[in-house]
């Protein structure tokens, strides 16, 4: 038997059947909601941005776009005119670089696009935004909570979709959490949240 609303119901019966599916369209209706379908039924996944956010990967795009390509295609005309390309690792170097930029531009122009603005709401609960210092394993670690085209581990950027990201949001300062990651366990604390 399940407690539903302060009722019992036999987990066999056509209530319990009911309230489960009830429950699993709730949840689609979740999921379905952080995506949308654009006109050539490319399904994409929104991506929550701070206004910050959004201009630095304008920025990077632009960047790309006006900088580092211009500076490849030179690159490759340069090795292309050293000879033989069959053997020629300056040539593959920078082909390989440019279809690396293409795909961060391809990237970036799908984040932009996605891009739906989240203001940080005054909270005692992490969120998109917020810088996050935790205790875990022992070792205090800081971290600020971003977009996933944001997140950077180098520069203590995580994601809000990361294992630990999803585990962080909505917790506040003093909860206490186990992680698992590898087949390795953690206890975590929230030590603060700004």
């Amino acid at each position: 038997m399940t407690a539903s609303r302060g009722f019992f119901i036999a987990k066999d019966s056509a209530a319990h059947k009911h309230k489960v599916l009830i429950v699993l369209c709730d949840k689609v209706r979740l999921i379905l909601k952080n995506y949308y379908i654009t006109g050539n039924i490319k399904i994409t996944m929104a991506q929550y941005l701070t206004r910050e956010g959004l201009q630095k990967l304008k920025n990077e795009l632009h960047e790309l776009k006006t900088v580092k390509i211009p500076e490849n295609i030179k690159l490759i005309k340069y090795a292309a005119a050293e000879g033989d390309l069959k053997e020629n690792a300056g040539y593959h170097d920078a082909r390989e670089r440019k279809t690396w930029l293409l795909r961060r531009i391809e990237e970036l122009e799908n984040a932009i696009n996605d891009a739906v603005i989240y203001e940080k709401k005054d909270s005692d609960k992490v969120q998109n935004g917020s810088i996050v210092k935790i205790l875990m394993d022992g070792k205090k670690e800081t971290y600020e909570i971003v977009a996933p085209t944001e997140a950077d581990i180098l520069k203590n950027k995580m994601s809000y979709q990361s294992p630990l990201g999803q585990q962080l949001i909505n917790r506040k300062a003093g909860e206490e959490f186990n992680y698992e990651i590898k087949d390795k366990k953690m206890k975590v604390k929230v030590l603060s949240i700004k």
